[in-house]
């Protein structure tokens, strides 16, 4: 468990990170916010990169508490530069080499398999398909098993195919390996179908923290700040407004899915 405690942080008279609270755990949480709102600074911070002006944190394996922590870290930045002349093997070893982990030939192995790039481990970075470039990215976040993974936008400039790929994976991370991840999103759809926890920031302030669910209920302050809710939740607020037995809490296309087609269900049964 990791708690950000009264963080603060500003870059000269800008405050980036204004008194931020939260407990981090068990969870997959959906970071979010307008560019310029903090969240990569926030990852910063966490990850020791940018120095606090308030403020800790600190990490709790659920015996002691601790704010030296960075080795329970793993972090993958918005723009993470991969050598293009090195080969998946060669760069999780250089990484590998750089933290400072002993890790045998098997354990690269094995990350490069979970990643499904093994048989990519020996063709040189400049040649991989940017779907692959990121996994490498997520890989070398992975490196000394990690407890916490710090994602920043992981998805950025691929397509559909390729977006949910990547997002399959890091939901596949989650439930085999209980890690906690952090997940930077500019896609409510995204952060919706895969976060059990979403963190709203706005001018350095946290503003919202709760389930998917809670705060898309505020989709209208959502606005507000320059986000939008998904899709989803737009078209069963109107539902609900023309007289529809729908809930408007339904957050993604599968559960709009089954509220339309309860409704309907119920109300063929009505009828017959």
């Amino acid at each position: 468990m990791l708690k950000l405690n009264s963080i603060n942080k500003k870059f000269k008279s800008i405050v980036v990170a204004d008194n931020i609270n939260v407990q981090l755990e068990n969870c997959t949480y959906g970071l979010l916010g307008r560019n310029g709102s903090g969240k990569t600074t926030l990852l910063r911070c966490i990850t020791k990169i940018e120095k606090l002006n308030g403020g800790s944190i600190t990490y709790s394996d659920g015996v002691k508490e601790t704010n030296d922590y960075l080795t329970h870290i793993g972090y993958l930045p918005q723009n993470f530069e991969i050598f293009n002349e090195l080969t998946p093997y060669e760069v999780l070893q250089f990484f590998a080499n750089l933290k400072d982990y002993g890790i045998t030939d098997d354990e690269i192995n094995n990350l490069l398999k979970s990643l499904n790039l093994f048989s990519k481990k020996d063709t040189v970075v400049k040649k991989l398909s940017g779907g692959m470039k990121r996994r490498l990215g997520i890989a070398q976040a992975l490196i000394g098993n990690p407890d916490i993974v710090l994602l920043d936008e992981p998805t950025a400039g691929l397509d559909p195919r390729g977006r949910d790929e990547i997002l399959d994976q890091i939901s596949k991370l989650h439930t085999e390996r209980k890690m906690t991840i952090i997940l930077v999103s500019h896609s409510m759809e995204d952060v919706a179908r895969y976060a059990g926890r979403l963190i709203v920031m706005n001018h350095g302030q946290k503003v919202f923290d709760g389930t998917p669910r809670e705060v898309f209920r505020h989709y209208k302050e959502l606005e507000a700040i320059g986000l939008a809710a998904p899709q989803v939740t737009y078209l069963v607020h109107d539902l609900k407004e023309k007289g529809f037995d729908v809930s408007a809490d339904a957050t993604t296309v599968e559960e709009a899915a089954d509220e339309i087609y309860n409704f309907l269900k119920k109300r063929q049964e009505v009828q017959s």
